[in-house]
């Protein structure tokens, strides 16, 4: 006789649900509305590759465009209206702009970069101070508004960090120039559970070098079995034009403004007009070589026939390859417990230092009536005259006539002697903040 057992049922303990922060919206939404893509990058990946700024992070990231106006390492000569982003390392992501990309430091607002306003400088991030970065790689206008067209990228700050770290970092070439220095402090002390507070402090410094051109030969932009060479007459040693607005040495006929504008023709016939001619180039010259950093001008490459005996100067030897910039960033957090809420203090301070550099300015003579060098050209009573004259009445016979008239030479000139034309660039961003966290009731946190 078997006497059957009765089974009870066995009651499992109360799962404790993991408490999830929002760093984003918690605005309500429906179920059929899919994830938005979004990437966290911790600092364990950042170290593991060497990254130690803001604008190498981004660097990195396939979804980011580069443009002159997002990062300071570009070093390229930019419009009036685009100056302003000297020294600024900005994102730019899905290429919709550095205004269409919205930065924040703890799901909050940061202040914006100090001459481009509505774009957050990078380089004003405490990197040392982040935990993880978390980065929306689509548009989140509807959530944010229209500065998040591009995406959104969230720098999370540690939380209730103890300890005290420092690194330094030195990036060297092999070829030299261009060096970069980094030195970063963190420290943080207080436990919130323990002690109900927590104190944390990050401050940051980075120096980039400048690399020239010069520095580097395949900046040289005379490579024409590559396809290469520059599309500038500026050269240190002018080049001679002929004009409309003025009468001048150059013009086949100077008598109207047509024949003004139009340059000789080779002797022995042909019906092919020069312009942009330099003493240099011309048969008999010494050629463009004879003065460093000059070379022919290939009117081959450029289809421009008509510039056969003008020549050209290498302005890559003059490019910034690396702008030289200096970033100092500091954040302070206080926070403090009270019972379930904690209420936070929190300073973000940064400041940009950099000093743009572009080749010696480019001076022609100008047609425009608004150029301040209108109708402005050599005189015959300038040092060069004649020996200019000399070379151009030799090569092209015509010209005598204008060489015996005392004809000004209208040309085009790169002044060297005036140096790189240079802007320097400061800018002071801060933001102050005061909150506070904890639930509100009704099942809110």
């Amino acid at each position: 006789m078997g006497v059957a057992g009765y089974a009870f049922g066995q009651t499992e303990p109360e799962q404790k649900l993991q408490r999830v922060e929002i760093t984003g919206s918690s605005i309500k939404r429906i179920a059929s509305e899919g994830a938005l893509p979004v990437q966290v990058i911790s600092t364990e990946d950042l170290k593991a590759q060497g990254i130690t700024t803001a604008e190498q992070v981004i660097s990195m990231l396939n979804v980011n465009g580069n443009g002159i106006d997002n990062l300071a390492s570009n070093s390229d000569v930019a419009a009036g209206s685009g100056r302003g982003s000297n020294g600024l390392s900005a994102a730019n992501l899905r290429g919709q702009g550095a205004s269409n990309t919205l930065v924040l430091l703890n799901g909050r607002r940061i202040a914006a970069h100090g001459l481009n306003g509505g774009v957050v400088d990078l380089g004003s991030i405490p990197m040392s101070a982040v935990d993880r970065i978390e980065v929306l790689k689509d548009g989140a206008s509807a959530i944010y508004g229209t500065d998040a067209i591009g995406g959104v990228i969230n720098f999370i700050l540690k939380k209730n960090y103890q300890g005290l770290e420092t690194e330094a970092f030195t990036d060297v070439t092999q070829a030299g120039g261009g060096r970069i220095d980094r030195v970063k402090v963190v420290g943080g002390f207080g436990n919130l559970d323990q002690d109900g507070f927590n104190m944390l402090v990050s401050l940051g410094r980075s120096q980039n070098q400048m690399l020239r051109g010069d520095q580097r030969s395949f900046v040289n932009t005379f490579q024409p079995n590559r396809g290469l060479s520059v599309d500038t007459r500026g050269a240190p040693f002018a080049t001679t034009f002929a004009i409309n607005s003025i009468y001048n040495a150059l013009s086949r006929d100077n008598l109207s403004n047509a024949g003004r504008s139009t340059g000789p023709t080779a002797p022995g016939g042909g019906t092919q007009t020069f312009n942009g001619i330099n003493a240099l180039d011309v048969p008999g010259g010494i050629g463009c070589n004879a003065i460093d950093g000059m070379g022919a001008y290939d009117e081959v490459l450029w289809a421009s026939p008509a510039a056969k005996y003008g020549c050209a100067w290498d302005t890559g030897r003059a490019a910034v390859l690396q702008q030289p910039v200096t970033n100092t960033n500091l954040v302070a957090k206080g926070t403090f417990k009270l019972g379930a809420h904690q209420v936070f203090a929190e300073l973000v301070s940064a400041k940009a230092e950099s000093a743009k550099s572009f080749s010696p300015n480019q001076t022609t003579s100008s047609t425009n009536t608004a150029s301040p060098f209108f109708n402005m050209a050599y005189p015959s009573t300038g040092t060069s005259y004649k020996y200019v004259m000399d070379k151009l009445v030799g090569a092209f016979p015509t010209l005598a006539a204008n060489q015996a008239a005392g004809a000004p030479i209208a040309f085009r000139w790169r002044c060297m002697p005036c140096g790189n034309r240079e802007i320097e660039t400061t800018s002071n961003t801060t933001r102050t903040l005061i909150g506070a966290e904890g639930p509100l009731g009704g099942g809110w946190d």
